[in-house]
């Protein structure tokens, strides 16, 4: 996998005991080229705007690119939160906001990725549960197949969410070439629990992983979404 250092970054994580500048601030002294900011614990409106342009200005001044993770709790009215969300994804300069997709969502999603278009931002649509389930590469296809009118739609490929439901590698083997993949998360498990380990402690092949990207051509980055021994997960990812 070719330039995977200057395509690889971290995710805010509310277990660190970090604000999200320092998160940033240790992402840009790791030489880390991204960043994506997870509402985890807090949402898009508890950051002012005067914290929205220093977080703007700063990965700007660093060659940072900044990536959104819409939040995971759902609360209503939600697509106010989701048109929040994207408003800070717009104000922040980031051009990819990931959303964990429900499928009675379907109707409220096409009013903010047409917006979301216009503004020339892509939404990465992940593979994640709905009811305790996780999300089949069939289940992927089929909401991703609601929006083929939108250029600015793909997918999120989650490696621990695909390994609870089976084989990451056969997973995305059954991801069709129209699908685009737009973003990966990296973090490991046993296919148990989506407990988010160390790249390289589970079971997950992750050579096997990156070698079906790159015979897919996938261009986009690689987030590590866990903060314990973030740096190991780096020089593992790096190491393969």
């Amino acid at each position: 996998m070719k330039n995977i250092k200057n395509r690889t970054g971290l995710q805010s994580c509310k277990h660190n005991n970090l604000l999200l500048e320092e998160e940033i601030i240790f992402s840009i002294n790791h030489d880390f080229k991204v960043f994506e900011i997870l509402f985890d614990g807090f949402w898009p409106w508890d950051i002012k705007r005067d914290l929205r342009e220093h977080i703007k200005e700063m990965s700007q001044k660093h060659n940072l690119l900044l990536q959104i993770h819409a939040p995971i709790e759902r609360i209503e009215p939600w697509e106010e939160i989701l048109r929040e969300t994207l408003i800070f994804t717009i104000e922040t300069g980031s051009n990819l906001l990931t959303v964990h997709p429900r499928k009675q969502d379907m109707n409220i999603y096409k009013n903010i990725f047409s917006m979301a278009k216009e503004h020339g931002i892509f939404i990465g649509l992940e593979n994640y549960k709905e009811n305790e389930t996780f999300h089949s590469p069939s289940d992927i296809i089929n909401i991703l197949s609601h929006f083929s009118d939108y250029s600015n739609t793909g997918l999120t490929f989650d490696t621990g969410h695909a390994n609870i439901y089976g084989n990451p590698v056969n997973y995305l083997k059954s991801v069709p070439e129209h699908i685009k993949i737009l973003n990966v998360h990296l973090h490991d498990n046993f296919g148990e629990r989506d407990n988010h380990m160390t790249i390289g402690e589970g079971n997950i092949n992750f050579h096997g992983v990156l070698r079906c990207l790159e015979e897919k051509n996938y261009t986009g980055n690689f987030i590590i979404e866990h903060w314990h021994n973030n740096l190991i997960s780096a020089e593992y990812l790096y190491s393969l």
